[in-house]
């Protein structure tokens, strides 16, 4: 075999090498973005499930006649929650601030601010309005996408 021979056939080999690396790079590239869209919407997708049921379930726990509202709490929507323990009535307030959904659990009439509330979720903006026995609730996560429900309260209207 001649010397050309040899280097034509090595850099043939070379060039082959390369461009299976060049495509190993590019689908390993390609993957890693399409990873990262899967799990930057299920992330979004989790947080607002996840919020909604979160008020949800604190509706259901302390659904009963006069133990929920909807009001303000420092210009902000708010539900507010309340029960009474050994004679005082204690008050949980659910509410966005700050770019989380926060819960603040206070007995009645103490001073409080939002920030003072725990940060539970990610959360943009809530609103809340009532309207007799139903209760209307949107979300926008922190992404600006919104969701929206409806509970009909089995305590009625507060």
């Amino acid at each position: 075999m001649t010397p050309k021979k040899h280097r034509v056939g090595t850099l043939a080999a070379l060039i082959v090498g390369l461009l299976f690396a060049q495509c190993l790079l590019l689908t390993v590239l390609f993957g890693v973005r399409s990873y990262r869209a899967v799990t930057t919407s299920t992330d979004h997708s989790y947080a607002r499930r996840v919020a909604l049921s979160y008020l949800t379930q604190r509706v259901r726990a302390y659904d009963g006649q006069g133990t929920i509202s909807v009001g303000k709490f420092e210009d902000l929507d708010a539900l507010y929650f309340y029960e009474t323990a050994d004679g005082q009535t204690y008050q949980t307030i659910l509410y966005v601030y700050d770019g989380w959904m926060r819960e603040l659990y206070t007995a009645v009439g103490e001073a409080f601010t939002p920030a003072d509330g725990t940060p539970l979720i990610e959360t943009q903006a809530l609103s809340l309005s009532r309207d007799g026995s139903l209760l209307h609730i949107m979300l926008t996560d922190r992404s600006g996408q919104n969701m929206a429900g409806v509970l009909r309260l089995r305590g009625g209207a507060a």
